[in-house]
């Protein structure tokens, strides 16, 4: 995703995700030399995907935009499509949400017109189940899984194709405030920090930012 961000006048882009570096230097471009000052304007962007137009013109934290951009990054080409329809079934239009959804596809499935019916079958199959013994998964008849479940599910029509929520309870990835560990990092260790009434989760090690 690049991005075009906005702030004391001045106007950047930066390719999300970018490392900690390249956030300096745009900061730096910016005039932004306070640390707990992260919040810029997306005047435009160039999306990965169709969920992310969204963004344009919102006030967004810098490194919460790049965790979607990371997150978003790490999918393959069926969990994207589930985003993206899932995003636009569900009309989110708030950053967080986005990230949230990112962690949260395997409770989706899509029918497009470019998958075949045995192909549906499998992926309805495996979102409902998510682990299947291999041997269990070689003997199943893709094509009666997608009749059977048609027949028993409705979708919401989306430009993606029809999408199918399941049951399966959503998990809070990001609470709109703390940033948290994502697997594309070194494992860090998290410390909850307390200052005159305020809480904070810092991830450690980390930049001095």
């Amino acid at each position: 995703m690049r991005v075009m961000l906005e702030k004391n006048g001045l106007a950047t882009s930066i390719d999300l995700p970018a490392p900690e570096m390249e956030i300096r230097r745009l900061r730096d471009n910016l005039n932004v030399t306070d640390p707990a000052d992260n919040t810029f304007r997306v005047m435009d962007l160039l999306p990965d995907c169709h969920a992310e137009e969204c963004l344009r013109g919102q006030e967004c934290d810098l490194d919460f935009l790049n965790l979607l951009a990371r997150c978003y990054d790490g999918m393959d080409a069926y969990e994207a499509e589930k985003f993206n329809a899932a995003a636009e079934a569900s009309h989110l239009t708030k950053l967080g949400d986005l990230i949230n959804l990112t962690q949260n596809v395997y409770r989706y499935t899509v029918a497009s017109p470019e998958h075949r019916l045995g192909e549906f079958g499998r992926n309805s199959y495996f979102d409902l189940h998510l682990a299947v013994p291999a041997d269990e998964a070689k003997q199943k008849d893709y094509l009666m899984e997608a009749v059977e479940f048609l027949r028993t599910h409705e979708g919401v029509r989306t430009s993606f194709g029809l999408v199918y929520e399941n049951d399966r309870e959503p998990f809070l990835f990001f609470d709109g405030k703390h940033m948290p560990a994502y697997y594309d990092e070194p494992e860090k260790t998290g410390v909850h920090l307390k200052y005159t009434g305020d809480a904070e989760v810092l991830q450690l090690p980390g930049e001095q930012s």
